[in-house]
């Protein structure tokens, strides 16, 4: 329980029993502790400038690493989503940084966003006006930010802090208090204000002076970051135990009042955590707000590769980094980003010849660096041990070591207190925190634990074991420990492993080579009868790919079923894994990749091209051999080069959808695909070039393609009459094969649209949304319409007015639908269309219902009638 703590009396005397001289206890004067109180606020000033200002990546560099910018995303998965911490090998991990639209949230936007939360809260919460206050007022108050291991939370609590010191955010802010979690004692008895003060090292007379430090507080704008909740060491479930600023009690009940807004609830308040620990938190002190890090942007990892390796090495480094798409797909994590662009570097230097196209690399690559370093040589550090530790803890779901975990381990704490550092590049003194030794241990981060146990299971594990083991580790939280093994599959970095670890017999590893292979053959063979088949065909290729094994390669193609169907997207690393597969096999008959092509779902391709070329270029050759068959080409939001239009030649003969939205193409590059369809007279069932600039020019070498083409989309193209009077000269074509026709968003005027009107040919669609047509254009297309049985049309968006309307009158029973919505129609216009519909449809009340859409959603110059 709480108690009062032991208060000084405010008189005391001395003398004889009988006869008592009473004094004042000594007192501070106001004025006095007021300026103590100042020097208090400027020291907890210059102690957040200090810390904020070194940005403690587990890595350290000869220069100063500037802070970028780091994407946040709105709320944060459920806890059954991110159990063991997370795979950051998992697809939905990788497809995150490129889903962010609207839900991103810049950093000096957090309050704002929380106060607008708590405001919807409050909404739907509170009954009264005063209640709605009161939990805004604590709600707004609050932000809890979450990221696994090493995705920049602490490096986000001092950029904020760093803006809230130099005023650009929360600019009336007076006292900061930045305090590390994992710094406290939370089963020591203290006072608030040691609890505030125990991780800095400001100076403050206790005693009396505590109340007068609290009431300055109470009343000012007070700024706390509570940094590293998963390092804190209490029960966090519980519920929070109501204290007063004059209790004495433990940390985690002053921590959770603060947090539940019941002590000091003027302060704003960052609490970051991993997700799991933010979970346990108990409702009422949990913050209501909660963004979750998600990484670096493809922005800032540019940035930190241009700070750390200079303008000589920087553009080669960006180019190795994302031509394998298992290197960038860790980049949005800050230390792999900034771990992977070092030894990168370290190659480029020293022109090894060894090229890094893995974590396994990575890992591995450091972990040799930290055995060479002098220091160890004092110390009788076995890695092998910390293996086991890693296995272990992957066993049943550890992340956080006690000294008894190091102890079973035969872990000396003192020996692997070496083990903090380790030196990646030699010329720039890189250094990287693999394991966090302390009260709490751990590994920095979830993939060191990962990568560690794969270690153990090829090095160290009985080959009898990993028999067993075998099956259990496919998929689930296995996934990564799995793809790693087969990473150690490799010949050259089996010869660094042995470097790095003492004891390994290379006829264990070979046997469980061995095993790999069959075990990667067996679920090849299982593809075609798999109820996902195409999980199935990714994850054996990416094990392959992983393994950088020919054997294993050659076996595991020869025994791919003749016939494969692929249904969705594809990542980058889906890519690279089934390229490196196929150049092996010789049985493959057909891989159909279906729907949505080499997937640019999640904007992927966009951010990483150099792999995607490369992948058409690999799987081209394969396709020029028959036994690559792609249906549908999507290359969506993705910038199409010269290199890229001319590797899609091999796909032609087999395709019957391309789809190229938005991809910065030009007139030279729609005459160039016209030219190539003409070449290899492809047969289409859909072509969208929509949103790109082929203007005119390009919608000409479009037009001689007509004949090969059934729904044709230019939406957004900058075709203008002329562009749109050579489409109609291909549609008047009696080889014309389009019945699908969209021109909508080009500004072809009545000219143009007279044009296509003339030549409607066999269209059975045909959108002309805001195109600049007015009653003169709809005078022709009215004419048009004479050799039209059904069609499908849209005018919406064109100013045809009343006038033009009535050019339709003696066409309703042709539109299947025609849409009218911002069209200026008048009301009573509205209303006469209604009845002109009834008279031609009398029969059919469902048709009259749907032949116009938008008819009551109109305007004039820019909506002057709405329907109410």
């Amino acid at each position: 329980m709480s108690k009062k703590p032991n208060e000084l009396p405010s008189k005391y005397y001395f003398g004889d029993v009988h006869e008592h001289h009473y004094h004042n206890a000594p007192t501070t004067s106001n004025d006095a502790l007021l300026k103590q109180v100042n020097h208090l606020r400027e020291e907890l000033r210059q102690q957040a400038i200090s810390t904020t200002g070194v940005m403690d990546y587990p890595l350290d560099l000869e220069q100063a690493i500037n802070p970028v910018k780091l994407q946040i995303k709105s709320g944060i998965r459920k806890p059954q989503a991110v159990k063991g911490g997370g795979q950051y090998r998992r697809r939905s991990e990788f497809e995150k940084l490129f889903t962010l639209n609207s839900k991103s949230i810049d950093l000096d936007q957090l309050f704002c966003y929380a106060k607008e939360l708590a405001e919807q809260e409050a909404r739907s919460k509170c009954r009264n006006p005063e209640a709605r206050q009161a939990w805004i007022d604590i709600h707004s108050n609050i932000v809890g930010a979450v990221g696994h291991a090493g995705m920049g939370k602490t490096t986000l609590a001092k950029m904020l802090t760093q803006n809230v010191l130099q005023g650009s955010v929360l600019a009336d802010t007076e006292y900061v208090f930045y305090i590390p979690l994992r710094l406290l004692n939370f089963q020591k008895q203290m006072s608030l204000v040691q609890f505030l003060l125990m991780s800095s090292n400001c100076h403050w007379p206790s005693g009396n002076n505590d109340r007068f430090l609290l009431d300055v507080l109470e009343k000012s704008n007070v700024w706390f970051v509570f940094d590293g909740l998963d390092e804190a060491d209490f029960n966090m479930a519980s519920r929070t135990q109501i204290a007063s600023s004059d209790d004495i009690t433990t940390a985690d009940v002053f921590l959770k009042n603060i947090l539940a807004g019941k002590l000091l609830p003027k302060s704003k308040k960052l609490l970051t955590s991993r997700p799991n620990s933010m979970y346990n938190l108990h409702l009422d002190s949990r913050p209501h707000c909660t963004v979750e890090i998600i990484g670096l942007s493809r922005v800032s990892q540019d940035n930190l590769c241009d700070q750390i390796c200079g303008p000589q090495f920087s553009s080669q480094v960006k180019e190795k980094l994302y031509q394998h798409p298992e290197l960038s797909a860790y980049a949005h994590i800050p230390i792999y980003c900034i771990m992977t662009i070092a030894c990168i570097l370290e190659n480029l230097r020293n022109d090894t010849g060894y090229e890094i196209t893995s974590m396994t690399d990575v890992l591995l690559h450091v972990l040799l660096k930290y055995i060479r370093t002098d220091h160890l040589r004092c110390h009788s550090c076995d890695l092998s041990k910390l293996a086991l530790l890693a296995w272990s803890g992957l066993q049943t779901g550890t992340l956080f070591y006690s000294d008894d975990d190091l102890k079973a381990a035969n872990i000396n704490k003192d020996d692997f207190q070496a083990f903090l550092h380790t030196y990646i590049d030699d010329t720039s003194s890189l250094r990287f925190k693999v394991m966090e030794v302390d009260k709490r241990s751990s590994f920095s981060h979830l993939t060191w634990q990962e990568f560690l146990g794969a270690c153990h299971v090829m090095f160290f594990m009985p080959v009898t074991e990993f028999e067993m083991c075998l099956k259990n580790m496919v998929k689930g939280q296995w996934s990564v420990v799995f793809r790693f093994m087969y990473g150690l599959c490799n010949q050259q970095l089996f010869v660094k492993a042995r470097k790095v670890f003492s004891c390994v017999i290379e006829e264990q590893w070979k046997t469980k080579l061995d095993l790999l292979e069959q075990f990667a053959i067996s679920e090849a063979r299982s593809i075609a009868t798999s109820l996902n088949e195409k999980q199935y065909f990714c994850r054996v290729c990416k094990w392959v790919w992983e393994s950088r094994n020919d054997r294993i390669a050659k076996s595991v193609a020869s025994n791919l079923p003749h016939c494969i169907s692929l249904v969705d997207a594809l990542d980058p690393n889906e890519e690279k894994a089934i390229s490196s597969v196929l150049k092996f096999d010789n049985s493959l008959e057909t891989l159909t990749i279906g729907k949505q092509l080499i997937g640019h779902t999640y904007q992927v391709l966009r951010s990483i091209q150099p792999a995607f070329d490369k992948f058409l270029d690999e799987t081209s050759q394969v396709v020029a051999a028959g036994r690559l068959k792609v249906p549908v080409f999507n290359l969506c939001q993705t910038v199409v080069t010269t290199q890229t239009m001319m590797a899609i030649e091999p796909f032609l003969p087999g395709l019957s959808q391309i789809v190229l939205l938005e991809c910065g193409l030009k007139p030279a590059d729609a005459a160039c695909l016209a030219d190539l369809l003409k070449k290899h007279n492809t047969q289409l069932e859909l072509l969208d070039l929509s949103v790109n600039e082929i203007e005119c020019e390009g919608a000409a070498a479009i037009s001689n393609v007509v004949s090969q083409v059934k729904k044709l989309l230019l939406r957004n193209c900058g075709i203008q009459a002329p562009g749109s009077k050579a489409l109609a000269t291909g549609l008047g074509n009696q080889q014309n094969m389009v019945e699908d026709l969209n021109l909508a968003f080009n500004n072809i005027g009545n000219v143009g649209a007279a044009a296509v009107a003339a030549n409607l040919g066999k269209l059975q669609s045909l959108d002309l949304h805001d195109c600049g047509i007015t009653a003169d254009g709809m005078c022709a297309i009215a004419d048009g319409l004479n050799t039209c049985e059904k069609i499908s049309l849209s005018i919406s968006g064109n100013n045809v007015g009343n006038e033009g309307i009535k050019h339709l009158k003696e066409h309703w029973f042709r539109f299947d639908p025609i849409c009218l919505s911002d069209c200026g129609l008048s009301e009573e216009c509205v209303e006469s269309i209604e009845s002109m519909i009834q008279e031609v449809l009398t029969d059919n009340q469902a048709q009259k219902s749907q032949i116009v859409r938008g008819l009551w959603r109109q305007s004039v110059k820019r909506r002057s009638f709405v329907e109410e």
